[in-house]
């Protein structure tokens, strides 16, 4: 399906994810990028998942994750 989208977001969100993931690896790791068909509310979309081998995320990171900025 096609995505809708801002081009220039939807680019950052994903450099920013690869970049992330590329730290987390230390340079010895691996990392994948999937995407599939998907669906949301029974429209068409896109599943994107980026997966590294890296250590994990600790956990006062995670509580604070989803704050921009952070």
């Amino acid at each position: 399906p096609d995505i809708i989208g801002d081009y220039r977001q939807l680019r950052q969100v994903f450099l920013n994810l690869i970049i992330n993931a590329r730290q987390a690896i230390d340079g010895s790791g691996t990392i994948t990028v999937r995407a599939r068909r998907s669906s949301l509310r029974g429209e068409a979309a896109v599943a994107v998942e980026i997966e590294d081998t890296g250590g994990g995320i600790s956990s006062e990171v995670m509580r604070n994750i989803f704050n921009p900025f952070f």
